[in-house]
């Protein structure tokens, strides 16, 4: 492998952090599961270590994740790890009760911003506007949703953008 001092390549770059990133744990607040996080790549364990789900996406690396207080859903923000659509924030959700992940961008939702959480589950970002006119690109508008909600209906309440 080429390490290099300057200029780097953000690809090189990129390499370089994917093989020598140490994995980050997250454990949900009641301690029943333990995520671990290593760039591309989301394992989720039981308490004595066996595997309930894993995801593995090459395409977005995550930049931010956090359990919501209630200890139900484990939300990862992400971005393009080859720099494609660098204004899209792909968000995966992670339904405890259901033992699955979620993607918002599936549901018609494109995050164009990080994430932030308000207990017990209420996850709160901007999303690409579907609705607005061609001539305003890239806009956005809040969304604002109950995880709890989406776990029952497994949809958005007001999707900004049709479903894919």
């Amino acid at each position: 492998m080429r390490i290099c001092v300057n200029p780097c390549s953000s690809v090189a770059i990129n390499v370089f952090l994917l093989l020598f990133a140490a994995a980050q744990s997250y454990w949900s607040p009641d301690h029943a599961v333990k995520v671990l996080v290593r760039q591309t790549r989301i394992e989720f364990q039981t308490t004595s270590g066996g595997t309930l789900l894993t995801q593995d996406d090459e395409s977005h690396v995550v930049v931010h994740a956090a359990w919501t207080s209630d200890s139900q859903f484990f939300i990862a923000g992400t971005e393009s790890s080859g720099g494609h659509q660098p204004w899209a924030h792909p968000i995966w959700i992670y339904l405890r009760a259901k033992n699955q992940i979620l993607d918002l961008s599936v549901l018609g939702a494109t995050a164009v911003a990080d994430f932030t959480l308000t207990a017990p589950d209420v996850l709160q970002t901007k999303v690409l506007d579907c609705s607005r006119s061609k001539t305003v690109p890239l806009s956005s508008r809040p969304l604002v949703l109950n995880l709890h909600d989406l776990t029952t209906t497994g949809r958005l309440p007001d999707p900004p953008c049709p479903a894919r």
